[in-house]
Order: structure tokens, then sequence, then C-alpha cells
């Protein structure tokens, strides 16, 4: 490889980098502003930990593309990707998500987690479940 091409290369890598780490400022600027908002942050903070090491248990990675989605209907304990849901899973989830009047979704314009608001979850579940009909 070329030094031009190999200089070029990493230009290019920072670029993408910077833009990532602007994305991430912004995700973490609005979901702050949420947190602010709501009943309880630590409940909050709490669930999406949660939410992640379930992803990261059961798919092994840190948030399965549909999680939200998946852990927001799953109602019995059973199958869930390489194990098992528990009852304490689910019921853990369903207190910290009532804590904290929210729930986590991913946000691909965001690139991360963003909180939201239950109403809005639900607004959005209604939206999805429409669409699927």
């Amino acid at each position: 490889m070329k030094l031009a091409d190999w200089v070029r290369r990493r230009e290019v890598e920072a670029e993408i980098e910077a833009e990532a780490y602007a994305a991430d400022e912004v995700r973490e600027t609005k979901n702050a502003a949420a947190l602010a908002a709501c009943p309880s942050e630590v409940s909050a903070l709490a669930l999406v930990e949660r939410m992640r090491d379930l992803s990261e248990e059961h798919y092994c990675v840190g948030w399965m593309m549909g999680l939200e989605e998946a852990l927001w209907w799953e109602r019995e304990p059973g199958p869930y990707g390489m194990g098992e849901v528990t009852a304490e899973n689910l019921a853990e989830l369903r207190m910290l998500s009532e804590l904290c009047d929210g729930w986590w979704k991913w946000s691909e314009d965001d690139h991360g987690e963003t909180f939201v608001r239950l109403a809005e979850w639900r607004a959005l579940v209604a939206e999805m479940k429409a669409g699927s009909a």
C-alpha cells in the first residue's frame, strides 16, 4: 500500500470516528434531558443495563436488533435466544419500566439506545402493531 493511500485511509477513518463521536454526544444529550424528566433516573439506567445484559446473555451482542420489542412482548418465561427468559427477568423489566415511566429503544438516527417515556413507547408499539396487521 502506498503511503498516500494509507494516509487517506486513516483520514477517512478519523472522519468516521468523529461523526460517530458527535452522534454519541447528541444521543447522550437527548437521553440526559429525557432522564432528567423521568420519575427515576436510577431505574431507567438499571433498565437499559438489564436489557443489554439479556441481549448479551442470550444473543452475544450488546443490543440485539429488535430487542426492545422482543422484551416488551415477552409475557411468559421460556426460550429466548440461547437461553431462557425467567419470570424474574420479566418482572424486573416491568418494575423498572414502571418506576421510570419509560422504555429503551434503538435509534438508527441517534446510533444507539434512546430513552422514551411509556406513553411514547406505547404509541410506537401501536404503530408497529398496526403496520404488521
